[in-house]
């Protein structure tokens, strides 16, 4: 089940995201307020309860107790705004899909630094090794600047792709941090709060968002605009925007479940298997922007996650991946 949330949702939800930015490119903010709004409706059932005592008001119910302190759900929601306005921001400079999923790769190396400064971890060369592969691939696909259907080669704008990178730098690290402070949540209260922490970030964020975030109805009008009513079928774009929030939906609950049942080795290896997958499907399905330098770093990328999520014999701390 977790392995199908994973594949199926992750790799649908990108297969997704990239039809709706052919219609728009600027109806990122839009999507997201969409998924933290199903996320949050969808967890809801699971932090509340139904009172037995009769005196109380009839059927109301109640939010269980929390496990984890509402300002640890609080910081954590800081950063995750932080990571959807850079990524919706990354929309917008019509960064290739390609790109950002093989520099998203390069996770890993933000993790293994912030593992190093803030958990008390360390690393073999051979961990240290993968994390330059990782950086190298990165830097021969972003040189390769690859184009995307979205974005015809005569329009390229240097200012805005080296923009559009800085934006996913800095995405990439706030990731790190995200990635570091939900570690910290699970070592001190246990990995069963995930449901719980999926509920109180999305609750959270969501009024956050709609406070910051001015072009969330521009893009809702967006994309009803592009939807051409008929009495016989549903307008295409309704259908893709409802898979896009569905597979959200799907993606981070087996994240967020697989993290919590199976070591960070094997998240690695897997989370790495569906970004190869997601990959695959962006070139063949969408056509997608490619060339030999994005090749070549999606190999280094997937070498390096590779080599270091391997074990050897002698036991080392691995750096948990942001999930």
């Amino acid at each position: 089940m977790t392995l199908a949330l994973v594949f199926g949702g992750c790799c649908s939800n990108a297969w997704s995201l990239e039809r709706l930015l052919m219609h728009d490119s600027n109806i990122g903010s839009a999507l997201t307020f969409l998924q933290l709004s199903f996320v949050m409706l969808y967890y809801l059932p699971s932090v509340l309860h139904f009172p037995q005592d009769v005196a109380y008001t009839r059927w109301f119910p109640r939010l269980d107790t929390r496990v984890v302190p509402l300002q640890l759900w609080s910081l954590q929601v800081i950063v995750l705004l932080g990571v959807n306005i850079f990524n919706n921001w990354t929309f917008i400079y019509k960064i290739p899909l390609t790109l950002q999923i093989i520099f998203r790769s390069s996770g890993l190396a933000v993790s293994m630094i912030f593992g190093y400064l803030f958990l008390d971890k360390r690393y073999n060369r051979q961990q240290i090794l993968a994390v330059i592969m990782v950086s190298c691939g990165v830097c021969i696909a972003t040189l390769s600047r690859p184009t995307s259907r979205t974005s015809m080669q005569d329009d390229y704008d240097p200012v805005a792709y080296v923009k559009g990178i800085f934006v996913m730098a800095l995405s990439l690290i706030l990731s790190g941090i995200l990635g570091t402070l939900q570690e910290k949540t699970f070592r001190q209260y246990g990995s069963f709060v995930w449901k719980e922490g999926l509920f109180y970030t999305h609750a959270l964020a969501l009024p956050c968002l709609l406070m910051i975030s001015r072009d969330i109805p521009s893009g809702l009008k967006s994309l009803s605009s592009h939807g051409v009513s008929t009495r016989k079928s549903i307008p295409e774009i309704y259908v893709v925007v409802f898979m896009n929030v569905i597979t959200q939906a799907c993606c981070i609950s087996g994240v967020n479940r697989l993290g919590s049942t199976v070591s960070s080795v094997q998240t690695n290896l897997l989370l790495t298997a569906r970004k190869a997958a997601s990959l695959v499907i962006s070139i063949l399905l969408l056509g997608s922007g490619w060339n030999v330098g994005l090749m070549v770093g999606a190999v280094l990328v997937s070498a390096g996650t590779i080599l270091y999520s391997w074990r050897r014999n002698s036991p080392v701390n691995d750096a948990k991946k942001d999930l």
